[in-house]
């Protein structure tokens, strides 16, 4: 039993808005919570975070 090869290929043009922001938790920590709408064939909202370590020599 084989399997159909597929393939696809073609561009597609979105549109990114979003806003973020950084809070310092520590000197060497920071907070950054985002949230994101792209907007294309398929729309979806993005909402994160991401913790920001930051490796400084004293």
């Amino acid at each position: 039993m084989s399997t159909p090869e597929v393939s696809e290929s073609g561009t597609e043009t979105g549109l990114n808005l979003g806003v973020g922001a950084n809070y310092k938790l520590s000197d060497k920590l920071n907070l950054a919570p985002e949230i994101r709408y792209t907007i294309m064939n398929g729309s979806y909202l993005r909402i994160g975070a991401s913790v920001q370590y930051f490796f400084k020599k004293k």
